[in-house]
């Protein structure tokens, strides 16, 4: 390439005076700050995550400038480096994707000198090893080719492994403008690669070779190293010539842009557009970087790894300082020389070029004269890593471009769309470290999804609705003639400061099934019992329905514990008694139900929750339908005291061990309320039919589910408890019912926690009730627990009537917002109760008096001493049920005071 021949001398300057890779300190200062990426740019990132989430492989072809100006050009062969650095990059890629890996080198002639290899940790090191021994050796051919590079790469490209069904980008890296030894040769070329005239910028009537690339879902991204100091080191017509040459790149990557024509005979400012530009969104996008030395190339690759994951730079940092705000996870940086020293916001340092200081979550790789770090911890949740890092340098104005990484993934939930048929869509946006979500740590939040045509690839928005928690969830109705939907989603944050991160995309590709062909995992939400204390053991029940029509299969893959609250413990899960493999399902026989075991051996407090994915498949349908059961559970820390200390009382007498041991259970004796919402005082009536009883939502004045097709429970009833409610003591319900957690009597017992009811009033809790009835046991942890109070009056008005069925009451009842969106936990609360055994057994226990009988049963209210004397009523009652409004006729025998305000109103 002729700028390379011109500029050696002059690149030889810059190189002695140590601007590139010597390791001269005072130059590194000239490293430019990483210029904001075009829109297009980052939809090629976006394009190339979405498609890696959402198929299992992926392709990527290094194409290698080899000419032999890099002799001067990049003297300390630091493009080894950084192809070295991007391969390794890859690892991470390859941990979760089939990942294969190709490098080619173009000058006069294009050579595939790496083969297609399928990474993983132990081949790309082997990779890595090659590139570092190799490529600095290849820098012997004349000429700068394009065409020749893109021909090739194309051709390379689709042999990869599967290309039709992987995902594919090329890493186009050249060091100067087009040079095809020759004006004319130039121009065809440039013709040729986008059927573009470059004089002019009129488009051709043929086929451009980079628009037949982006019709395959090739991603190409073209790096520049556009050596600033060699350029004007040159006479003014080579500098005007090359400047001219490279301004092409930019269009050929992103598909127009503006273009300096001198060199062809035109202007120095027209629009040039490279194939069908804009690009279409059917076709793949592509994005152009460019760096004016090896470190900024290395800066750049940096970049690349960085929008996958949907990190972003937020500019230099000034006097090597710069914040770490709640809600980052992780941050990168390349350090331009070897004098430096990282130091916490605590003051502690940390790491310099040697390495880390002893500090965990802290990855430092170090070479000649740069290092690159990457500081990772769980959403930096530790306050001393939250704050102002310096990044300390005898060097004034060293200037370090720190990444910022939110750590954040989303999920779509098992769908089963039908063609025409609306269909509920929802999902989650997690942490991939498995720690919880609070969308409340950034400035703003923007959840876009789209369903997409599968051929146009255009769409319509869905509008959906997202919780702190990271849930999200809309409703989409399929196309009547739809076989597959593309949805895509894209996660907007930006910091507490309103520094916006990456945008973080996602692809899923859901079938379009008639799901009454296959068989099914229900529910969706799996409620397991309870984590207890160290080497908890809990439990489910999973049901597989077959299909009426066809046979089927459910296949199971490995569970995976999506959220702890100890996030350190998900490795220590372990389960059993769960189905292996995939289960037989003939069609219209009965259902199958599988138990499943999970335990851990370390004690935490908060919720759980574990995904269950498994595979649908039906004899007679192509394809399968992937669901994912969510199995939720609460880990409640205990206070068992350790075998130790009980030798200890053995040793030193009873008192005083039994003393702490009493301190404790009093400290620990509090109730865990955090992320809980209540829904107090929701107007009831509870109906006896014989020995059992049903309850069902009492309208009142202005009550939407007066017209009896409600829920129990309506989105406005849930409330969050006040502010500091979490591990209080006691907590004051009002209408005189408190829940207190207690110490045991007996200082090795089990702390719990008892609802109490004042005013002569019944109370009977998801756990059961007490013998006098003004207390009822009651959880420490209340997710999906209620209570239940009545009228103790009441009951013995209804004792003295003939048809005494009905007696109002007030429901309240907890749910964690974490757990799921509060429609569904209403929902869930509603079966539960109505299947409650609790409500049974209060059933038995409220005597009524028979019809055929005379005078009043008599005695206690709550003795069980009158279930001889239940009763069907002789006047029919309404059909009801958990889920139906039901307002009791004033004859009833039950509380008259129905259509009050006040729910205890009569009682």
């Amino acid at each position: 390439m002729r700028l390379k021949r011109l500029s050696a001398l002059a690149t030889s300057a810059i190189i002695a005076t140590g601007i590139l890779v010597t390791g001269s300190q005072a130059a590194r200062a000239a490293n430019p700050s990483t210029a904001e990426m075009t829109p297009i740019g980052q939809r090629a990132f976006q394009e190339v995550a979405r498609c890696i989430e959402s198929r299992d492989q992926f392709n990527i072809l290094y194409v290698v400038d080899a000419s032999s100006s890099l002799a001067q050009s990049d003297k300390e062969a630091m493009r080894a480096q950084v192809l070295e650095q991007s391969i390794g990059g890859l690892v991470s890629i390859a941990a979760k994707k089939s990942v294969n890996y190709a490098l080619a080198t173009f000058g006069t002639q294009f050579t595939i000198k790496r083969g297609w290899v399928p990474l993983n940790e132990s081949s790309a090191q082997t990779e890595r090893t090659w590139v570092q021994k190799n490529i600095p050796l290849l820098k012997n051919e004349a000429g700068t080719n394009w065409l020749l590079a893109l021909t090739g790469a194309s051709k390379a490209i689709a042999a990869s492994p599967s290309s039709e069904t992987s995902c594919q980008m090329i890493v186009w890296l050249t060091d100067g403008g087009i040079d095809m030894n020759s004006k004319s040769g130039d121009v065809q070329a440039l013709k040729a690669i986008c059927n573009t005239d470059p004089s002019t910028g009129n488009s051709g009537s043929g086929v451009a070779i980079v628009e037949d690339l982006r019709k395959r879902g090739v991603n190409l991204i073209a790096v520049l190293l556009k050596n600033e100091e060699a350029l004007k080191a040159l006479p003014d017509a080579s500098r005007g010539e090359q400047l001219s040459k490279m301004s092409f790149l930019k269009s050929i990557a992103e598909g127009e842009g503006q273009a300096n024509a001198t060199w062809f005979g035109g202007t120095s400012n027209i629009s040039f557009g490279c194939g069908t530009s804009p690009i279409p969104k059917n076709q793949a996008a592509g994005a152009y970087l460019e760096a004016t030395d090896p470190i900024a190339l290395l800066q750049k690759f940096m970049m690349i790894d960085a929008q996958i994951k949907g990190c972003a730079s937020w500019g230099l940092a000034k006097d090597g300082k710069f914040t770490v705000e709640p809600g980052v996870a992780e941050f990168a940086a390349v350090i331009p020389t070897t004098d430096w020293r990282l130091t916490s916001p605590s003051g502690d340092m940390l790491a310099d070029w040697n390495g880390p200081s002893g500090a965990n979550h802290i990855d430092v790789q170090s070479e000649p004269g740069y290092s690159r770090i990457a500081v990772k911890k769980s959403a930096l949740t530790n306050i001393q890593w939250q704050g102002e890092w310096t990044i300390d340098s005898s060097i004034p104005s060293l200037r370090v471009e720190p990444f910022f990484c939110h750590g954040l993934s989303m999920s779509l939930g098992s769908l089963n769309l039908v063609a025409g048929k609306p269909a509920q869509i929802s999902g989650r946006i997690f942490r991939e470290d498995g720690s919880a979500v609070n969308l409340g740590d950034y400035a703003s939040r923007m959840l876009s999804v789209t369903a997409l045509d599968p051929v146009t690839k255009e769409g319509k928005g869905i509008a959906v609705k997202i919780e702190n928690s990271g849930a999200f969830s809309g409703s989409f109705t399929p196309i009547t003639n739809a076989s597959s939907v593309d949805f895509d989603l894209t996660l907007a944050l930006t910091s507490k400061k309103n520094h916006p991160f990456s945008p973080l995309t996602r692809r899923f590709e859901v079938g379009v099934k008639d799901t009454s062909n296959f068989p099914s995992i229900t529910p969706d939400v799996i409620k397991a019992t309870d984590l207890n204390g160290r080497n908890a053991r809990a439990s489910a029940t999973v049901t597989l329905v077959p299909s009426a029509k066809n046979d089927g299969k459910v296949c199971f893959k490995k569970p995976r514990v999506d959220q702890d609250p100890e996030p350190s413990r998900i490795k220590d899960y372990k389960f059993s008694k769960m189905p292996a493999g995939c289960v037989d399902l003939p069609a219209g026989s009965k259902p199958q139900t599988f138990p499943v075991e999970f335990s851990t051996s370390k004690a935490a407090s908060g919720a759980v929750a574990i995904s269950l994915p498994a595979e649908l498949t039906a004899k007679g349908e192509t394809g399968l339908i992937p669901q994912t059961a969510t199995i939720q559970s609460n880990s409640i820390r205990r206070n068992d005291p350790p075998l130790w200390l009980f030798l200890l009382l053995l040793l030193l007498g009873l008192l005083v061990p039994l003393g702490i041991i009493y301190l404790l259970n009093f400290q620990g004796s509090r109730l865990h309320l955090r992320g809980i919402q209540v829904a107090p005082s929701i107007p009831v009536t509870l109906v006896i039919e014989r020995d059992f009883a049903r309850l069902v939502r009492r309208a009142i004045y202005g009550d939407e589910n007066a017209s009896g097709a409600g829920q129990l429970f309506k989105i406005e009833d849930w409330e969050y408890l006040p502010p500091g409610a979490n591990a209080a003591r006691s907590l004051n319900l009002g209408n005189g019912i408190r829940i207190d957690a207690k110490p045991p009597r007996n200082p090795f017992g089990v702390i719990e926690a008892v609802a109490s009811s004042t005013g002569g009033s019944l109370i009977v809790s998801s756990d059961g009730m007490n013998d006098d009835g003004t207390t009822a046991p009651f959880s420490l942890n209340p997710a999906g627990k209620w209570l239940l109070q009545i009228s103790a009056g009441a009951i013995s008005i209804g004792r003295s009537a003939t048809q005494a069925t009905s007696f109002d009451g007030v429901l309240t009842a907890f749910v964690d917002s974490r757990s799921g969106l509060l429609e569904q936990l209403g929902r869930d609360m509603t079966s539960t109760i109505g299947g409650s055994e609790a409500l049974q057994l209060l059933g038995k226990w409220i005597p009524v008096q028979s019809a055929q009988g005379s005078g009043s049963a008599g005695g206690d209210p709550f003795s069980a001493s009158g279930d001889s004397d239940l009763f069907r009523p002789t006047i029919p009652l309404p059909e009801v049920g958990p889920s139906t409004s039901f307002l009791p006729p004033s004859s009833s025998g039950g509380n008259s005071a129905g259509n009050s305000d006040d729910p205890f109103a009569g009682l």
